[in-house]
């Protein structure tokens, strides 16, 4: 996570590891921390959109991150960017 324009809180993902980490942590208990991070941030970039792919759980998860983020803060999703390039 870092800081972007005017203090806001950002971060920048591979779309892979936005829905790995959650399942993960869910399958250790610890779901919890990670809604909260989310729930914290001001805009959330999700790089290789494309290249996501998805079973059942993953876009359960993927589906309620995007939802949770679009009630909290800002979304920009790339299929395919160079995180220097932002």
């Amino acid at each position: 996570m870092s800081k972007g324009p005017r203090g806001k809180k950002t971060y920048f993902v591979n779309a892979i590891t936005l829905v790995e980490r959650p399942k993960k942590a869910f399958a250790e208990r610890h779901l919890g921390r990670i809604i909260k991070f989310h729930k914290s941030l001001d805009l959330l970039i999700m790089d290789e959109l494309g290249h996501l792919p998805l079973d059942t759980e993953g876009a359960k998860v993927f589906s309620e991150v995007v939802s949770q983020e679009y009630e909290q803060g800002s979304i920009v999703l790339t299929p395919d960017c160079v995180k220097k390039s932002l």
